[in-house]
């Protein structure tokens, strides 16, 4: 017997005495814990449910619904006002033309490229980095893939935010009306499993100040996540490799090709039939320096905005400058109500006065912001401040004048726009805002360049706007730039070279001779060399003349790099000097540069065709696509007394074209 009492209490009676007073002296606590054990309990199985269980259904249509609300009547930074022709602002599909990039010394699909992992999309300013992240939200919200969701992170908002990224992508989901709690494990999950997709907008609008501390978020949120798929847009300018070990997928916009810019005319709403976009598309081929502009989005955007409806009556020619171009759609937007006799609508306050306002706070707020960042929110009190300095001049009370003149900007001008009910606005483009700020500075010389000192990343496209604008002479400004030792402060010289109203010819040749002698050496990573002296071998002035000449000379000599610089040169021009002389050259890098030349190339090519039987030439002629390529490759079918290899790859790359209705119509005349 007591040996079975033994194996029942090993400790004997005395452990059985302890073991009951510990439980005694414990028992209070053990009744908490089972407590809040029980409390707990329903909060932790509904939070192991929520993980278990994806979101779907309901709640992810109404995220779909906010993405296409976001996305889908995205203005277009100078687009249809109601009173036109069209309905308001075109949508993004209204209008949207595939982007390409540079992939391989040619062209390839962007949004192709963009679906890699880790990306860093690169771009001219006004490239259509946005738009193209816009554009593929809305693709996804098509789809009805519930697997892998896309979200957009304005990085602008962490010049006044420091909230982790998960903070800010989480708050995506609630505004789509998912709960705070769901949200959060959803978008936790999602990082972990790589079901999240995020792309990551504007890198170069964060501030010198902050500009650091975001690369190490972007680093770190990277690291974190490594299954997730991410992509960062940034301008080409801003942009020197900061995360290229973690984002070494690099996709570069390219310009719009001629199919681009026929395709983006022929969409555009206000033009009712092919013949006016056909006609436009004209326009820009006979002036080849206006066509180096159209190949921009933004600024094509405003090309057949000024070209549409009853407009183009009111606003008079087309500018082959784009400072000139801004200063017409900006004098056109604020004073179009009388422009265009519209009565019922005319606004109370003189064009010129709404100008000085969007001038001064457009200043304002690059100069206070470039080192502390978000060139693009504007609050409610700074607004109201910029038009209060400005009243007394205007001879106007503060009442009522102050509040119908930033209403009146606000709702009638598209310049500007309401971000959040009345508390912060942007302007509708961040060219804009370094435009009319250049513009507020035209006078004052000194002031541009201390800007320009203390922040020269910011301030860079506004003193190139100011070259345009400037009523002097811009010789002391170029020269001390071009004095920089920084090659990429010196390239801002050769751009401005483009603009300038008036520079000393001494200094303009010494700066050509310059880069003229370093073209394709290293050191031009983003191509800015070789596109600054494109765009002057464009003009029509002695000076694009002789720049034109010594690319020519530079592209006949050996394969070098120097000679393929020469040609992208040429390319970049679009001139039809400059797409002869590369026919003459007949090898695969001068063939590829034809290409891209489109609508400009296609005599040159049809030329080598028809002369001697080119084979290259036929193909390159397809590649173009165009109708005008269609029109001259029907021409080949019949050319010989019989079918031979010409005819017979001409009716290979015509059939391939008739898909394009532009085409068909084209061939139909």
């Amino acid at each position: 017997m007591s040996g079975q009492i033994k194996e029942l209490l090993p400790y004997g009676l005395g452990g059985v005495a302890a073991l009951a007073l510990l439980l005694f002296v414990a028992r209070p606590f053990l009744t908490t814990l089972a407590g809040d054990a029980a409390k707990a309990l329903p909060g932790a199985v509904r939070k192991l449910y929520r993980r278990l269980r994806p979101v779907g259904g309901r709640k992810l249509k109404r995220y779909r619904d906010q993405v296409r609300g976001e996305n889908s009547r995205v203005r277009l930074d100078l687009s249809q006002t109601p009173g036109s022709q069209g309905q308001g602002a075109p949508g993004l599909r209204d209008v949207y033309v595939p982007l390409q990039c540079e992939l391989d010394g040619g062209r390839g699909d962007a949004a192709t490229q963009l679906r890699g992992h880790r990306t860093m999309l690169l771009g001219a300013p006004g490239a259509g980095k946005s738009l193209l992240l816009k554009h593929e939200m809305l693709e996804w919200a098509d789809s009805g893939d519930d697997k892998r969701l896309p979200v957009i992170v304005n990085l602008h908002a962490c010049n006044t935010t420091q909230d982790p990224f998960e903070t800010l992508i989480t708050r995506k989901f609630e505004k789509a009306g998912i709960s705070a709690p769901t949200a959060e494990d959803m978008v936790r999950t999602r990082l972990e499993s790589g079901e999240l997709r995020v792309f990551f907008d504007g890198l170069d609008e964060v501030g010198t100040d902050h500009f650091e501390r975001v690369i190490q978020q972007l680093r770190d949120f990277a690291v974190e996540n490594t299954n997730c798929a991410m992509a960062i847009s940034c301008r080409t300018a801003a942009y020197d490799g900061q995360l290229q070990d973690l984002f070494d997928h690099e996709v570069r916009v390219a310009e719009f090709d001629d199919a681009s810019i026929l395709r983006f005319l022929s969409k555009w709403p206000d033009f009712t039939d092919p013949v006016t976009a056909a006609r436009l598309f004209q326009a820009l081929q006979d002036d080849p320096e206006l066509k180096v502009l159209a190949r921009s989005p933004l600024m094509l955007t405003m090309i057949a905005y000024l070209q549409s409806g009853d407009r183009p009556e009111s606003v008079g020619p087309l500018p082959n400058s784009r400072a000139r171009f801004y200063d017409m759609a900006v004098a056109h937007l604020l004073d179009r109500d009388r422009l265009l006799n519209r009565s019922e609508a005319i606004g109370a306050y003189h064009a010129g006065r709404k100008t000085l306002v969007l001038q001064r706070l457009a200043l304002t707020q690059l100069s206070e912001s470039s080192a502390r960042g978000d060139r693009q929110e504007i609050t409610r009190e700074r607004f109201e401040s910029v038009i209060e300095q400005l009243l007394p001049g205007f001879d106007m009370e503060r009442d009522p004048h102050l509040q119908r003149l930033l209403t009146e900007i606000v709702s009638r001008s598209e310049l500007i726009k309401d971000i959040d009910r009345g508390r912060h606005y942007q302007f509708t483009h961040l060219t804009l805002l370094e435009y009319l700020a250049a513009c507020e500075l035209r006078s004052d010389e000194q002031r541009l360049m201390d800007h320009y000192r203390r922040a020269p990343q910011p301030w860079r496209e506004t003193v190139r706007m100011w070259c345009a604008v400037t009523r002097g002479d811009c010789t002391r400004v170029v020269r001390e730039i071009f004095e920089d030792d920084d090659l990429w402060r010196k390239v801002l010289a050769l751009q401005c070279l483009a603009d300038a109203v008036h520079i000393e010819e001494s200094l303009a040749a010494e700066i050509l001779a310059y880069f003229l002698d370093r073209l394709g050496a290293p050191g031009d990573t983003q191509g800015d060399v070789t596109k600054g002296l494109g765009t002057l071998a464009a003009s029509s002035s002695p000076r694009g003349l002789r720049v034109r000449d010594a690319l020519i000379t530079a592209a006949r000599g050996a394969a070098s790099e120097r000679r393929s610089a020469a040609v992208k040169a040429l390319t970049v021009s679009g001139r039809q000097e400059a797409a002869h002389a590369l026919a003459q050259l007949r090898d695969d890098e001068a063939r590829a540069a034809l290409q891209a030349m489109g609508d400009v190339a296609v005599p040159a090519l049809a030329g080598e065709a028809e002369r001697g039987a080119a084979i290259w030439a036929v193909r390159s002629l397809g590649v173009v696509g165009t109708p005008a390529a269609a029109v001259r490759l029907a021409g080949l079918l019949w050319v010989g007394a019989e079918l031979n290899p010409v005819s017979r790859t001409a009716a290979w790359n015509l059939a391939s074209l008739l898909r394009n209705p532009e085409v068909r119509d084209a061939l139909g005349e």
